[in-house]
């Protein structure tokens, strides 16, 4: 599934269905994608969708609290 259309934004009638993503897929949708979408409809960056750090940082707490 590609979440990005041939222009590089974000579509926005993107499906995601609970069997298609792993645990920590669904974690990271619960806790993190929201501040990231956020931050999506604040930024002016150019390369506001390539900014991923939101959603590597929530991935990596979910990880971290799994030890």
């Amino acid at each position: 599934m590609e979440p990005f259309d041939e222009q590089g934004k974000l579509k926005t009638d993107t499906v995601i269905k609970r069997e298609n993503v792993t645990p920590e897929g669904l974690a990271l949708f619960n806790t993190a994608v929201e501040g990231w979408l956020k931050y999506l409809n604040r930024s002016q960056a150019a390369n506001k969708y390539q900014n991923l750090s939101r959603l590597e940082n929530g991935l990596a707490q979910i990880r971290e609290g799994k030890k």
